[in-house]
């Protein structure tokens, strides 16, 4: 009798030990895929320590040429699922646009994320704006639209081709991208991009108008690495 209370005690601590090792992530497994498009498919992977979630991220953007769709399924952290969607505006038509879904395993191959609907009517606020392949880039002002009331300058670099690549983006965004750009310090935001600098300040159309040859110095905040 005793015997068989150990067996049963033990059998139970190894149920409540596979119970808390489900609760806490550890066999969390999510599709990992990347593709153009508004859709992919992948294999299934567990998760590593720390990611809890699976997300799937769905990314349209215009500012090197045509504009273009891409999807990326795979893990993330539960806190992502808080952040708005990512609005740049930057100048000339060209737009880049984010948005994202929590979801766990196999469900998240039926997600098609959407994004919210470009704003077009002009709110009275400019900022300068520009994108290029490098540190540096030309601005000129831009009127803002929607809810589009702050001004960032953000760059970032990539690899290619075993090639160091930076890149520069200026112009409008909303106060919402700017507050969350002050706690988030990840590659999660570009889908890989390394970050190495952003600003975000909010101004008014006359104010930027006036600053707009010492526009790099007065960003003086660094949000991101």
């Amino acid at each position: 009798m005793f015997t068989v209370t150990i067996i049963n005690m033990k059998l139970l601590l190894k149920i409540l030990f596979f119970c808390v090792l489900l609760r806490t992530g550890t066999f969390l497994e999510c599709e990992t895929c990347k593709s153009l498009g508004e859709t992919c498919t992948g294999e299934m992977k567990t998760c590593p320590k720390g990611k809890d979630t699976c997300l799937t991220i769905y990314t349209e953007s215009n500012r090197d040429g045509p504009e273009i769709q891409k999807v990326e399924r795979g893990c993330g952290s539960s806190y992502h699922c808080t952040f708005p969607p990512v609005y740049f505006h930057l100048g000339y038509g060209k737009v880049y646009r984010s948005n994202w879904v929590c979801c766990k395993g196999e469900e998240c191959g039926k997600v098609l994320v959407k994004l919210p609907p470009k704003a077009t009517e002009y709110n009275g606020k400019q900022c300068p704006a520009c994108f290029a392949w490098s540190e540096k880039c030309k601005a000129e002002l831009m009127n803002c639209t929607g809810w589009d009331t702050s001004c960032f300058e953000m760059i970032t670099a990539s690899t290619a081709n075993g090639t160091h690549v930076d890149q520069i983006m200026m112009g409008c965004t909303n106060k919402f991208v700017c507050a969350t750009m002050e706690i988030e310090r990840s590659d999660f935001w570009l889908n890989g991009d390394t970050i190495q600098k952003a600003k975000c300040r909010s101004l008014a159309s006359r104010l930027v108008s006036l600053i707009l040859p010492t526009f790099s110095g007065l960003f003086l905040l660094k949000i991101f690495l």
